[in-house]
């Protein structure tokens, strides 16, 4: 009986050890994935969402790591077009989280068709970095008590504003962006994109409005699904209404609508 039960606590006691060792490892790689996720925006989005961000869906690595190069100023506009439902508004949301917590003090800006939608992104940004996992990569990051407003708030190392939106055709006067701006589906759905005075009036909104507020090196991101050759992707590339400046590259990321898309990358399709 002494032999059995001394036998039987010694492998108690080696369980134990290997469990501690075990629990060690798992959070120096939690140490390591917090680390990476902190200095790469796609390191960032798996470490938020891992069940979303598979190899199944190479677009959204392809498209953060273009945002990452945005993030830096390597490239000043990225204009990045996809189908409903592909993922643009989620990993653009999960974008400014990481902006605001890798450039706590400078400002973003993020517009959309409708005041109610641009809220809507807003409210779901400032409940992710309000979220555990997000507070282990951007420690510091806490939202301002008194600059709470969903259309415009500030966490509290900003100079001002962390985060201001707005709709198409609405004011954002007294704002301005210091790092990104963003202008997430202007137009709503096919029937605004039939419309020759919609897309005039969102164009005219954008030129007006809209760029009115980048500041200094502001850089420009644009995410839509494309209704019309004359929304503000399609004129900005075509370059008669807008030109584009040599010293602001852009960078377009245009993927395939779903009806010819086989979801493979396209070094993989045949």
């Amino acid at each position: 009986k002494a032999a059995k039960t001394s036998k039987g606590l010694a492998h108690v006691a080696c369980w134990e050890k290997e469990k501690r060792i075990l629990i060690e490892l798992a959070e120096k790689l939690d140490v390591v994935a917090v680390l990476e996720a902190r200095e790469d925006f796609y390191k960032f989005c798996q470490y938020m969402d891992g069940a979303f961000f598979t190899k199944k869906k190479w677009h959204l690595k392809l498209i953060a790591r273009y945002l990452g190069e945005l993030a830096m100023g390597n490239i000043k506009m990225v204009l990045c077009s996809l189908p409903p439902r592909a993922g643009k508004s989620y990993i653009t949301s999960l974008f400014h989280a990481w902006i605001i917590g890798k450039f706590p003090e400078d400002s973003s800006m993020r517009n959309s068709y409708a005041a109610e939608l641009a809220e809507k992104f807003s409210y779901d940004i400032r409940a992710m970095i309000q979220k555990e996992r997000y507070l282990k990569v951007f420690p510091d990051v806490k939202l301002k008590p008194d600059r709470a407003a969903v259309g415009d708030w500030a966490i509290t190392s900003a100079r001002d504003s962390s985060y201001f939106c707005a709709g198409v055709g609405g004011s954002i006067l007294g704002k301005g962006a210091r790092k990104v701006a963003t202008l997430d589906d202007p137009l709503k759905g096919i029937q605004e994109a039939l419309s020759e005075n919609v897309l005039n009036g969102v164009w005219n909104w954008y030129m007006a409005n809209h760029m009115s507020r980048l500041e200094g090196g502001c850089v420009e991101l644009h995410v839509a699904t494309r209704w019309s050759k004359r929304d503000p992707i399609g004129r900005i590339t075509e370059g008669k209404e807008f030109k584009v400046e040599r010293e602001r590259p852009m960078s377009p990321v245009a993927l395939p609508c779903r009806r010819s898309w086989s979801g493979a990358p396209p070094s993989q399709r045949r």
